[in-house]
């Protein structure tokens, strides 16, 4: 028994000798934190799309976390057509009840009636009946950019965009913009996320 395993015995609170120990979960994981909660019921995803987008269009997925202490982990990937540019906003504002929406699907098939805590406590009478995503509010005020990424007509990749992962602050308007570089151009924006307690 290595020393790392005598000390973990010893101290069932001492992770050094896992891998990877999540505290969004209180637990250790083989795999992404992601498929790992699947199975506490706190995962979900949310898809927008524009097939159709000219030159500066745009793609706004919206949405405001809780004032609850709970963490919530945004993992989200783009895509698109021609070239193109996305930036995460945080501390954006929007006028309420206005724009699109978009489903949100729980991830774990076996608690499909579980809501998220990052939807339904969103501070809109119109948007608490059912499970949704806003897109293309009015009146965005941006907030912060804290993640950037471009795209490239040519650029030989089966998704321009790569995975991001960020947790979230807590009470807090984020929004996710595809805007299109050049026309005839399409895009989307994948969201995924969990929840849990903070431990």
């Amino acid at each position: 028994m290595g020393t790392l395993d005598k000390v973990a015995q010893r101290d069932p609170n001492n992770h050094a000798r896992l891998a990877v120990f999540d505290p969004a979960i209180a637990a250790p994981v083989t795999s992404s934190p992601e498929a790992a909660s699947l199975g506490h019921g706190l995962a979900f995803i949310g898809h927008a799309v524009n097939l159709a987008m000219a030159i500066n269009d745009e793609l706004v997925v919206a949405f405001h976390t809780p004032a609850s202490d709970n963490i919530y982990r945004l993992c989200f990937e783009w895509d698109s057509a021609g070239s193109a540019n996305v930036k995460l906003r945080e501390g954006a504002t929007w006028l309420t009840a206005t724009g699109g929406t978009i489903p949100v699907i729980s991830r774990n098939r076996s608690v499909i009636a579980q809501p998220s805590g990052m939807v339904s406590s969103f501070a809109q009478p119109a948007f608490l009946a059912e499970q949704v995503l806003q897109t293309n509010p009015n009146q965005v005020l941006p907030g912060t950019v804290i993640f950037t990424d471009h795209a490239f007509t040519g650029r030989n990749e089966a998704a321009n965009g790569k995975a991001v992962v960020y947790e979230l602050a807590n009470d807090m308007g984020y929004t996710i913009t595809l805007t299109a570089d050049i026309g005839s151009n399409a895009g989307q924006i994948i969201t995924t996320w969990v929840e849990a307690p903070r431990s």
